[in-house]
């Protein structure tokens, strides 16, 4: 089923505990709302005040480590949209990243810890720190290698390994990204064929950042426009922006400059309609057209 099917339940779940005064259920079912409402792609403005309006009722609650959780990603979310002064540090308006990263450390919580990591290293990705990107990466999977975790934060979490690693494989002709991409791409296979609706896009864009790598053209050029068209069937509207970005940075390698502005363009356009204005005036300042 798709993704987003479960975010109508985990509302209507939180919005009845609190009627009934189970305060701890329904703020659980929050906690699992906002997590899918951002995986999902739900536009970031909206989201970010929900997330506040959640993480203010577990204070009020003590529920503190719910309450953590909620800010880490309110701040990704504003560092998304721009509001911060550093896009790749979660330090601003909702949390102070040293000082949490360090409390979740001490206390152990290392599925806080993994989620400052991932979340850092999308951030890092998808404003072309790559080096940075991989760091946080690969801390975030020495986490999950050690202990159990939501099985889509798995599945998001390859997503974005995987795509680092194809870009640094390309850069430093290491060996251990590309071995590591590939086993990325390898995950995502078996993901996709259970839940094609949310990996199989996922899988093509893998598959086309795979072709660029090997020299295969025209076979990459395939997987991007059917990424495109998967998922712009299918909801995750953060993930189409990349996906055209992605396809940008390739039509523009190629010397295809009608193409790659056509990409820039619509990744800009789709970034916005996301609320992720940070990074849709990254791309535009950085475009080289």
């Amino acid at each position: 089923a798709h993704h987003r099917l479960s975010l109508k339940p985990l509302e209507n779940a939180y919005r009845g505990g609190m009627r009934c005064g189970d305060t701890q259920y329904a703020l659980f079912c929050a906690h699992q709302y906002y997590i899918h409402a951002f995986q999902c792609g739900e536009e970031l403005s909206a989201l970010e005040k929900e997330i506040k309006t959640f993480g203010d009722q577990m204070l009020e609650n003590k529920q503190d480590l719910f309450s953590k959780y909620a800010q880490v990603f309110r701040q990704t979310v504003l560092n998304w949209m721009g509001c911060c002064n550093d896009p790749l540090k979660l330090t601003g308006v909702a949390m102070d990243q040293d000082q949490l990263l360090n409390n979740a450390l001490e206390n152990n919580h290392m599925s806080l810890v993994y989620v400052i990591h991932h979340s850092r290293s999308y951030l890092a990705f998808a404003f072309g720190h790559y080096e940075l990107a991989s760091d946080f990466a690969e801390q975030g999977q020495n986490i999950l290698d050690s202990g159990c975790s939501p099985t889509f934060a798995v599945v998001t979490h390859a997503f974005v390994y995987g795509l680092i690693s194809f870009v640094l494989a390309g850069k430093t002709h290491q060996i251990k990204w590309k071995t590591n991409a590939f086993k990325c791409l390898k995950k995502m296979e078996v993901w996709s064929e259970s839940a094609p609706s949310n990996c199989l896009h996922k899988l093509l864009l893998l598959q086309a950042e795979s072709a660029v790598l090997l020299g295969e053209n025209s076979t990459a050029a395939i997987k991007y426009n059917a990424a495109i068209k998967m998922v712009e069937n299918g909801g995750f509207i953060h993930e189409l922006a990349l996906i055209h970005e992605r396809a940008a940075v390739f039509y523009s390698e190629q010397g295809d400059t009608s193409k790659a502005c056509h990409h820039y363009g619509q990744a800009h356009v789709v970034y916005l309609q996301w609320g992720a204005k940070g990074k849709a005036d990254d791309l535009r300042i950085n475009c080289p057209f």
